[in-house]
């Protein structure tokens, strides 16, 4: 099974993540306002995936614009 982890982040610091068992995630317009003040044109990511045997990968960084 896929298990990863996901940290959006506001400079060095992780103002949400998640931990789910598909390859994406939904964060809401009003998810944004509580955690930036407003709807961001990009957000910073991390994502690691989790293996059962090994444990958490190295995470990929990336900035994502916002749809």
């Amino acid at each position: 099974s896929e298990l990863y982890e996901i940290e959006l982040m506001n400079g060095s610091t992780v103002v949400r993540s998640w931990r789910i068992a598909a390859p994406m995630v939904t964060y809401s317009a009003a998810e944004q306002l509580v955690d930036f003040g407003v709807v961001p044109s990009s957000l910073s990511v991390r994502i690691t995936q989790i293996s059962a045997l090994i444990g958490p990968g190295k995470p990929l960084a990336a900035t994502v614009p916002v749809q």
